[in-house]
């Protein structure tokens, strides 16, 4: 089974290479982004809910305030799948899952890992 460690050198230093600039170019249109209030999306691909936390702390290292990558990650994108109606806040008659931390992550993002408790579908998660 061939890994990253068996590629040739020059292209490891090819994949950093564009890796970086990727990553500059990203954080770049963030900032961007963030000066004129654009609404951005928080999610990512996989499942790894770390993945997503640390995408919340890059906006925020790029100048995404804690209440704006809050909503991104939950009204805007019921807004962009047009489900709003029912999902992405918290009001009588709507679906909510619930995150409760014991630390404000509008002071910090990273206080989302401050985790209390989970409630999903009415039901605690352990």
């Amino acid at each position: 089974e061939l890994g990253v460690d068996s590629l040739p050198p020059q292209v490891l230093e090819m994949i950093r290479t564009m890796t970086t600039a990727m990553k500059e170019v990203s954080c770049f249109f963030v900032r961007e982004f963030a000066k004129e209030s654009v609404a951005m999306l928080v999610g990512q691909d996989g499942d790894d809910p770390a993945g997503t936390m640390t995408e919340m702390k890059a906006l925020h290292e790029n100048g995404v305030s804690p209440a704006e990558i809050l909503k991104g990650a939950t009204i805007y994108p019921a807004r962009w799948l047009g489900v709003d109606n029912r999902l992405g806040s918290i009001a009588v008659g709507k679906q909510a899952n619930l995150l409760i931390v014991r630390v404000d992550p509008l002071e910090n993002i990273g206080n989302l890992d401050s985790i209390s408790v989970v409630i999903q579908a009415g039901r605690v998660v352990e």
